[in-house]
């Protein structure tokens, strides 16, 4: 097979976007109210607590009415960004199956235009495990990673702007540890990658192997080829093994690691924040409300990150079997030379 990516990820982009333009529009549409929601949601709690709770307890003034009424917007605003996250969740589900239903088609009406050769060069437990393990792959990652990384994405872009909004100062402890948690993130993620794509291309010769060794069952019985052909799945299993255990081994550290992060930037600005809350003047004084809004925000912010980093490991998983299925799909046609040429024929004089 042809071992080029280029264009893996802008031909599998042209199958969920230029085929399915309308639901992926509203795909991303949905994805945005289901992320301001959110963090309008944050903004209104630091209105709630400073204008209203706090007002209510120091100087005794009847608000609860009023109170009522911002809690009940707070929830519409919840409420629709719930409705968004259900319905852009159905969709990508159902362009993620649309999607592999067509590559499945293409990939097959393709297959059907190899030469005979291709088939004798390629053992058919390989090639079924790209139109199964490599598949349900790919539909992992358009059903369930991209949608979330987008998600995730939008909300750290948004979640930084609110937090901007709120206080510089607490803001720049957040992206001088965000930059630290990103890196560790991405280390993890590379090495990680590596061996999903190594863990795709074992299962192939694995399932190859085993295909070929029961389709020639009675010959390995006959030559008495059973240890060799043991010690060879051995070999072959081994190294999946490896490589399954490279790959999630890291894919397994990663999380714990961003939690810590996570945890102490939550902690590092509720300390801060407290101090600037109880003691702070001027431009380092900051108000109960906008403290517990800004810890919402990071709580956002970091979970953000952590998904985005986690699903990266299923993102180079899909993007491995979308590989491997562009390389078989680009796998040179039969040419038709319209005649066929005799090997070996002779003439001789009765024609």
């Amino acid at each position: 097979m042809n071992k080029s990516k280029k264009g893996t990820m802008a031909r599998l982009m042209e199958y969920i976007t230029a085929r399915h333009k309308k639901e992926f529009a509203f795909v991303v549409i949905c994805i945005l109210i289901s992320v301001i929601a959110a963090m309008l949601g944050n903004s209104i709690m630091q209105i709630i607590i400073d204008d209203y709770i706090l007002k209510m307890l120091n100087t005794k003034e009847d608000l609860f009415s009023e109170l009522l009424s911002v809690v009940f917007v707070m929830a519409m605003i919840y409420f629709f960004g719930a409705l968004g996250t259900l319905f852009y969740n159905r969709t990508i589900a159902k362009i993620g199956q649309k999607v592999l239903n067509e590559i499945r088609d293409d990939l097959f009406a393709k297959m059907q235009t190899f030469p005979i050769s291709f088939f004798d060069s390629h053992t058919h437990g390989d090639i079924m495990s790209v139109y199964t393990n490599d598949t349900d792959t790919l539909r992992q990652f358009i059903a369930q990673s991209l949608p979330m990384m987008i998600s995730s994405m939008v909300t750290i872009v948004f979640a930084f702007c609110f937090m901007l909004r709120f206080n510089l100062i607490l803001t720049g402890m957040i992206v001088i540890l965000s930059v630290i948690m990103v890196g560790t993130a991405r280390l993890l993620v590379r090495y990680s990658g590596k061996y999903f794509t190594k863990q795709q291309d074992s299962t192939g010769i694995l399932n190859g192997y085993i295909e070929e060794m029961f389709g020639g069952l009675k010959v390995v019985k006959v030559f008495c080829h059973e240890e060799a052909a043991k010690k060879r799945l051995k070999e072959i299993n081994e190294e999946l093994y490896i490589n399954t255990l490279h790959a999630n081994g890291a894919a397994g550290v990663l999380m714990p690691i961003l939690s810590g992060f996570g945890n102490l930037q939550y902690l590092v600005v509720a300390i801060a924040g407290g101090a600037m809350a109880l003691f702070g003047e001027g431009m380092l004084s900051v108000s109960l409300g906008t403290l517990i809004s800004f810890l919402g925000l990071i709580r956002q912010f970091t979970s953000s990150i952590t998904q985005t980093a986690q699903q990266m490991n299923s993102a180079v998983l899909g993007f491995a079997g979308a590989t491997r299925i562009f390389e078989l799909m680009d796998n040179e046609s039969e040419k038709d030379e319209g005649y066929v040429t005799l090997v070996r024929a002779v003439e001789n004089e009765a024609g």
